[in-house]
């Protein structure tokens, strides 16, 4: 292909643009790399990024440093209230969900979380990272507080049942009510951008929310860490 009249860039844009709308380029998936896509079209990698920048522009695509390009996705709406449950939320917009334990440790409890699990900085707590995938995309890594005390089985539940509410359940808590949520963003972790699959520069929605029982009782802690691209959380 020439690039001779400089509207080389534009045949790429129109045909990135057709295979996104026609369903062969996926939400979320990666776009060929510039280097492909330069030899694919027998141009300069300065037309590619051209092509690219202008599907940006159209927010058909994100554009990470030290990625590449993504096909944009529409934000999963995640509705926050006083019986917040991840696997309904997704069913609910026709999501496919799945959790995975990323590890469990036991150590002293932070301030904060203290206060919300109503425990003492010298009491010992259960932490668990579960990494929720959606779509088969890693989207959210939640951080589990419990009082080992009350729950001393409880990952190795949520990890047999796939669910937080089984696993409430499996040990005696047929419900439980959202008492708290704080919503803040950041910037990630070396470790969050690893499990998330984000680079460094791209900012997470961090939720954090105490779970009650039907006596106020605090059962758990949860710190969800969300890529902000993928959700639109709903208050």
């Amino acid at each position: 292909m020439s690039e001779g009249n400089g509207s080389a860039w534009r045949t790429i844009h129109q045909d990135l643009k057709a295979q996104i709308r026609d369903g062969k380029l996926r939400p979320g998936s990666a776009l060929p790399t510039q280097s492909d896509l330069a030899s694919r079209y027998r141009v300069g990698r300065h037309m590619v990024r051209r092509a690219i920048t202008a599907l940006a522009e159209e927010r058909l695509v994100v554009s990470w440093q030290g990625k590449g390009a993504f096909v944009s996705e529409s934000r999963i709406p995640y509705r926050i209230s006083d019986r917040t449950r991840f696997g309904d939320n997704m069913l609910r917009v026709g999501r496919l969900s799945d959790v995975r334990l990323v590890g469990i440790r036991r150590r002293p409890t932070l301030d904060p979380v203290a206060c919300l699990l109503g425990v003492t900085r010298r009491d010992p707590v259960l932490v668990g990272e579960l990494l929720r995938l959606v779509d088969g995309l890693p989207t959210m890594l939640a951080r589990h507080y419990y009082d080992p005390r009350r729950f001393p089985t409880i990952f190795e539940d949520i990890e047999r049942t796939g669910s937080v509410t089984k696993a409430f359940r499996a040990s005696g808590v047929m419900d439980y009510l959202r008492a708290q949520t704080i919503v803040e963003t950041r910037m990630p972790t070396a470790h969050e951008t690893s499990v998330l699959e984000i680079p460094p520069s791209q900012p997470v929605l961090v939720v954090t929310g105490q779970n009650t029982d039907a006596q106020g009782t605090p059962l758990e802690v949860s710190q969800a860490v969300w890529r902000g691209d993928r959700i639109q959380v709903l208050i």
